[in-house]
C-alpha cells in the first residue's frame, strides 16, 4: 500500500509546495509523520521541526488512543526510526510529553515559528520567484554583455 501511494502523495506535496513558492509564502507547515523515514527533510531544510515526547508518553498515547494492547502499541513504536535520530536530524525540537500542557505545547509551537520568520526573511527573498527571475537576469547580462 505504501509503495501504491507515496509517489502521488509526494507529487502532491511537492505541487502543494512550488504552488506557495510561486505565491511567495514564507512559511509553509507540512505534516508530515514520515519527514525523517522518507528522507523529505532534506527538501524541507532548514526548519524541520519534530514534536517528540518519552517512549513511555508515545506508549501510553498509542494505548489510550487507538486501543491497542501494549505490545502491539510497543511493536509499532519499534517499527519507527528512533526518535533520537530523528532528534539528530530535526532543527527544532519541541517537547511534548505528559509534563506539557496543551497552554505550553501552544507557546512552544508560537516561539518556533516566531523563529523561523525571524531567520527566514532573506532566504524568502532571495529564493523567491523574483528573487530568482532577478538573479537569471543577472546570469543573462553577464553572459551576453552587449544585452
Amino acid at each position: 500500500m505504501n509503495r501504491a501511494t507515496h509517489i502521488p502523495v509526494l507529487f502532491g506535496i511537492l505541487r502543494q509546495l512550488l504552488f506557495s513558492w510561486v505565491c511567495m509564502k514564507r512559511v509553509v507547515v507540512l505534516d508530515m509523520p514520515l519527514l525523517f523515514e522518507t528522507g523529505f527533510y532534506h527538501v524541507t531544510k532548514p526548519n524541520n521541526i519534530l514534536i517528540s515526547c518519552s517512549k513511555e508518553t508515545q506508549l501510553s498515547r498509542l494505548v489510550s488512543r487507538d486501543g491497542l494492547q501494549e505490545r502491539e502499541a510497543s511493536a509499532r513504536i519499534e517499527a519507527q526510526m528512533p526518535i533520537e535520530l530523528k532528534q539528530k536530524k530535526a532543527d527544532i525540537i519541541i517537547d511534548n510529553d505528559e509534563a506539557s500542557s496543551i497552554v505550553s505545547l501552544k507557546e512552544s509551537v508560537t516561539r518556533a515559528v516566531e523563529e523561523i520568520r525571524r531567520k527566514s526573511w532573506f532566504q524568502a527573498i532571495v529564493t523567491s520567484p523574483l528573487g530568482v527571475g532577478f538573479a537569471v537576469l543577472l546570469a543573462c547580462r553577464m553572459v551576453l554583455p552587449g544585452s
